[in-house]
């Protein structure tokens, strides 16, 4: 419930796409969140309200084929969002592989911790001291569980209900795959309420998609922060975009920004999870940095950056094309009016 709210928070609030993209992940992070999600509450709820009452009396709920079934549909709810939720994170093999492997590791530690404290205190009646370092164990690994869990809520849900599935099935009395008519009716009108739920899901989330602008924003912040310190000292200068607002530059922007369009290029997958991380931390520190001097500092502290940027460059570009860079630099910072061509 609580990832359901989150879920419905402002797009700016979470990692959410700013732009229309066309990648997939995009697509993903929109499906599971605002009004997309909507038209699958119905069948969320129904799932949850009989996962609550067969914990509540297990013997008398477990022979309601109802409540069974909902059991069953949480099964593939779960699943259908474990697969949107990878998606969402770049669909790539590595990104699985860890997704699966964190979920596992969240899993693993209360069902564990939970095992040996029955085990221990199903031996012998623990002392008080026993006692209250279980107490403390439960409550700092079961809380730190909890924060973990909420990120990777899909795949706990998914081992929640499949693991109860399995045990229904195995509890049943008699043939365990005995369906009436009755069942059939009730599943085509489950799977029928599925289908429309994917397609109302679906078109809210093209409705918010083309909402998007259609070109990426500026997101330079910090360095584009620490170019607003004192002119003589970063060497920034004023130039026009292409849409005549004005914006100021210096050269460690300039190589800053080079160096994330190479990376980009060259390494697209590596490029998207370092974005993802600057797109989370940049603005928060940029919205700190409105004093000159805390920009200047600012720009030393980047100056790093800006010489490894630099380095790379030298490697990576040819000669010649080093020195016409360095001859359109030279020529930018004397010229009195920079040109559109210098500005991009």
């Amino acid at each position: 419930m609580i990832c359901f709210c989150v879920s419905q928070s402002p797009p700016n609030g979470g990692p959410y796409p700013d732009w229309q993209s066309g990648l997939t992940s995009d697509y993903a992070a929109l499906l599971v969140s605002g009004r997309s999600m909507l038209p699958f509450y119905p069948l969320l709820v129904y799932s949850m309200t009989c996962m609550a009452m067969l914990l509540w009396q297990p013997a008398r709920f477990a022979r309601v084929f109802w409540i069974r079934f909902g059991i069953y549909s949480g099964v593939l709810l779960a699943l259908q969002y474990c697969i949107v939720v990878g998606t969402m994170t770049g669909a790539e093999i590595g990104g699985w592989l860890i997704m699966m492997f964190c979920s596992a590791v969240v899993i693993a530690i209360p069902y564990g911790l939970g095992r040996l404290i029955v085990h221990l205190t199903s031996r012998q009646r623990p002392s008080l001291d026993l006692f209250v370092i279980f107490l403390i164990l439960f409550v700092v690994v079961g809380f730190f569980s909890l924060v973990v869990a909420i990120v990777f809520a899909t795949p706990l849900a998914l081992a929640a209900y499949g693991i109860l599935a399995i045990r229904l099935v195995r509890a049943a009395d008699g043939p365990r795959f005995r369906i009436s008519i009755a069942h059939c009716l009730a599943a085509i009108g489950w799977f029928s309420a599925w289908f429309a739920a994917w397609r109302m899901s679906v078109a809210l989330m093209l409705e918010a998609y083309r909402q998007l602008p259609t070109k990426p924003p500026q997101r330079c912040y910090i360095a584009t922060a620490a170019a607003q310190g004192h002119r003589q000292f970063v060497r920034s200068r004023t130039i026009r975009n292409e849409d005549g607002s004005p914006a100021i530059v210096n050269d460690q922007l300039r190589y800053l920004k080079t160096a994330e369009l190479m990376l980009c290029c060259a390494a697209p997958r590596i490029h998207r999870a370092v974005r993802r991380v600057y797109d989370a931390v940049g603005p928060r520190v940029a919205a700190q940095i409105k004093h000159p001097l805390i920009a200047d500092a600012a720009y030393v502290s980047l100056k790093p950056c800006e010489w490894a940027a630099r380095l790379v460059l030298w490697l990576v570009l040819p000669r010649e094309r080093r020195a016409l860079l360095h001859r359109e630099q030279s020529a930018d910072n004397t010229a009195p009016n920079p040109s559109r061509r210098s500005a991009q």
